[in-house]
């Protein structure tokens, strides 16, 4: 029996969206997400790295931008890397199985989102957008 590994989380685009080309051909978009938390005498914001792979990404790279306010489905997934002074890191972030549009135009679900390895393989250089080495990449 496999365990559960499930995210739920609401909030806004905490910068645009970046979007990468893997070698594969499949789309990689990155982005930030601010999440609060409201309590009577306070409020707790969480900054959270997520990631949406496969031809969802395309998509939501048009629409999604600084500021838009959505909803992730998804699963944590972890990060480890050695940086070029040999410093070992590790970092979390949220892949996204199904992101809704919560608010402006278009507002509700976008079509699933393909699942996909949390650790694709490695960018080759295809016109357009930004291509990243992986394994220099921390999210």
């Amino acid at each position: 029996m496999s365990d559960i590994n499930r995210i739920v989380l609401t909030g806004r685009l905490t910068r645009p969206p970046e979007k990468v080309v893997l070698e594969s051909g499949k789309g990689l978009l990155r982005f930030g997400l601010a999440s609060n938390r409201v309590f009577a005498d306070r409020e707790e914001t969480l900054f959270i790295e997520c990631a949406v792979f496969g031809p969802a990404a395309d998509g939501l790279f048009t629409i999604l931008k600084k500021g838009t306010r959505i909803g992730i489905d998804g699963r944590l997934t972890q990060r480890r890397w050695t940086d070029a002074d040999g410093i070992e890191h590790m970092a979390y972030q949220v892949v996204a199985d199904r992101i809704a549009l919560l608010d402006g135009k278009g507002a509700g679900t976008v079509p699933p989102v393909e699942s996909t390895p949390p650790m694709p393989e490695t960018a080759t250089a295809p016109a357009g957008p930004t291509v990243v080495e992986e394994e220099l990449v921390p999210f």
